[in-house]
């Protein structure tokens, strides 16, 4: 556009009549969704007359919340977003802090886990470490996790077995992503053996998991809150996925034992205070204990050492001489292809039971001194 002598272009006479925008505010400041829910907020620019009114949307997380051009907020995946608005012009900015909930039916408590980096394994200098525990390599883990506080119990598993129709032969259908082919892979096999028939856990006082009843399963007498046992890697996962879950990976566990600590305990350099917080050797009775009865960790998971092992979703392969994000052990070790298992259990020494601690066996094994815990994942 071409201006005549001595008068101004609309594009000068509007630049000069702006009025600057002096303050920019988001309501509500602090927003919580279900995945699948949106919002609309409502953005203000002061003052009244300001010109410089187009605000510019964006997401931190858009993976976990996302937003349009008009401020409406979708949420997608449970976790934490800041939702930031901004004028064109003026650059002024504004945030909603975005929750998005977490829903499932699992019947027991959770936790989440935020994402971070830690030391995977075990140093050198540690006495007490295992040569599977080598090389301390650093994990980066970049999603936030759920993870369940405590061991699934022996009432929770009878509950699933008889929910999904499983028979006196503890066996069951699954369908899950094989490690080392990637792809789906469906067998029938046995969950969970019964506490009930000495042939197949070996002596009468065994009796801690779950029984067949004649009719049902249900969990052995007195130790209904305590791990459930004789849990095939199979059974895990097949739990695990009823309730839309998984098994964590041996570095979702270690992260999460460790709880942000570095030494080989997650209370310190020293086992002498275990007793607060696990069931092993010296206070067991020869047997698992009830879930949750102990301190919990840092944040806030129960029996993370001792009880029982707890299957892992991977693989005990060897670990990376290097930095590795998420990782998914899909490895074999000096046994073969066997999954990993961590934690200790009632059986086990204050000085064996470490962090780093880590064990294998055969999927369709199982054992009196093996159960498991679950976690939910973000998309």
């Amino acid at each position: 556009m071409h201006c005549q002598p001595n008068h101004c272009c609309p594009a000068v006479l509007k630049k000069r009549n702006a009025i600057p925008a002096s303050g920019i505010a988001i309501e509500p400041q602090e927003i919580e969704l279900s995945p699948g829910e949106t919002f609309g907020l409502t953005v203000t620019v002061t003052p009244e007359n300001a010109t410089d009114t187009i605000i510019n949307w964006s997401s931190d997380h858009p993976e976990i919340a996302s937003v349009d051009a008009g401020g409406t907020v979708t949420a997608i995946s449970f976790g934490d977003a800041v939702i930031t608005a901004v004028t064109s012009e003026d650059g002024l900015t504004a945030t909603c802090n975005v929750t998005v909930r977490f829903e499932t039916d699992y019947p027991g408590e959770l936790v989440r886990i935020k994402a971070g980096s830690f030391m995977m394994g075990s140093p050198e200098t540690d006495p007490q470490k295992q040569n599977n525990e080598l090389p301390q390599h650093e994990v980066t883990i970049t999603k936030d996790f759920y993870m369940s506080a405590c061991e699934v119990t022996n009432t929770q598993y009878a509950a699933f077995l008889n929910e999904t129709g499983v028979g006196p032969d503890g066996t069951g259908t699954l369908t899950y992503t094989d490690l080392i082919t990637g792809q789906e892979k469906t067998v029938t096999e046995i969950l969970i053996a019964d506490s009930y028939d000495e042939n197949i856990t070996g002596a009468e006082n065994d009796v801690w998991g779950c029984g067949w009843n004649g009719s049902e399963w249900e969990p052995a007498e007195g130790f209904e809150n305590c791990p459930v046992v004789f849990v095939s890697w199979f059974g895990a996962m097949a739990y695990a996925q009823y309730y839309g879950a998984s098994l964590p990976t041996g570095a979702q566990w270690e992260y999460a034992c460790r709880a942000g600590s570095d030494t080989p305990w997650f209370f310190g350099n020293s086992s002498a205070q275990m007793s607060s917080y696990a069931w092993y050797r010296d206070n067991s009775d020869g047997h698992p204990n009830p879930v949750g009865t102990k301190e919990p960790n840092q944040w806030g998971l129960y029996d993370m050492y001792g009880n029982v092992w707890e299957w892992c979703r991977d693989y005990n392969g060897y670990y990376s001489e290097g930095p590795v994000t998420d990782p998914v052990n899909t490895g074999e070790n000096e046994f073969g292809y066997e999954y990993e298992m961590r934690g200790g259990s009632w059986y086990f020494t204050a000085e064996t039971i470490r962090s780093a601690l880590r064990w294998s066996h055969a999927d369709w094994r199982y054992f009196n001194q093996v159960g498991f815990r679950i976690v939910y994942n973000a998309e």
